[in-house]
């Protein structure tokens, strides 16, 4: 708001944007309480503001809008139509600064699934390669196998269950370093990071998450075992 807006143009800036349909509340904001907020906020920039009497911080109107409101041509109007209102210098929304941010998380998710599939085609190769070679220095027993007429899948099993087995054990030692982590983290960083982040402290993974993982490291040494069974059962 202008430092010479009238009374009466800031309430009738309140009603106007009370009855937009735009809002859900409209909080005025003094010069003295936003100068009470800049130093209980910003404790350490307290100075640069100056004093009570002449510091530069305008008072405002606070507005919560709706969430089905805050979006597409029909607020970019109403944003507009609020600019030209008498009293008004200056409208500050952060509706940019978050689809930014959305498209930013958006992109960081894509690159997270696609390093997951990375690491997952990784894991299950290196689980076939192990198995591979367990089959090589059993060939004699596989070539026994044959001779006495035991079905491809006889010969496959014991593959495939190594390959779980390694797939299960990589998971849970996975998830036993990264508790660790999160524990160090915590341990050593946790008030840092509640200073900065606003969280009370690190937590680690859900238990769904943890069977998640445990789930998809079985899986994909199952799938390295079968892979690797399939060339050590050929003839």
């Amino acid at each position: 708001l202008a430092d010479d807006a009238p009374a009466g143009a800031v309430q009738a800036l309140d009603r106007w944007i009370q009855q937009s349909g735009m809002a859900e509340s409209a909080v005025y904001v003094s010069r003295d309480e936003a100068f009470r907020r800049f130093q209980r906020d910003f404790p350490g920039l307290a100075d640069v503001a100056g004093t009570s009497a002449d510091h530069p911080l305008p008072a405002s109107l606070e507005v919560l809008l709706r969430p089905e409101a805050a979006a597409g041509g029909v607020f970019e109007a109403w944003v507009a139509d609020l600019r030209s209102r008498p009293g008004v210098i200056d409208v500050r929304y952060d509706l940019e600064w978050l689809s930014r941010l959305q498209r930013l998380v958006r992109s960081v998710e894509a690159g997270a699934f696609a390093l997951v599939a990375i690491l997952g085609l990784a894991a299950a190769l290196t689980v076939a390669s192990v198995v591979r070679l367990a089959a090589a220095s059993r060939t004699d027993e596989i070539e026994i196998m044959r001779l006495v007429g035991a079905p491809l899948s006889t010969i496959r099993a014991p593959f495939v269950v190594e390959g779980l087995l390694q797939g299960a054990l990589g998971a849970i030692l996975a998830l036993i370093l990264l508790a660790a982590g999160a524990w160090f983290v915590q341990l050593r960083y946790g008030a840092w990071l509640a200073e900065i982040t606003g969280l009370d402290r690190v937590s680690f993974l859900p238990p769904l998450a943890v069977v998640s993982v445990v789930a998809a490291g079985v899986v994909l040494g199952g799938l390295g075992g079968l892979v690797a069974s399939r060339g050590a059962a050929r003839p």
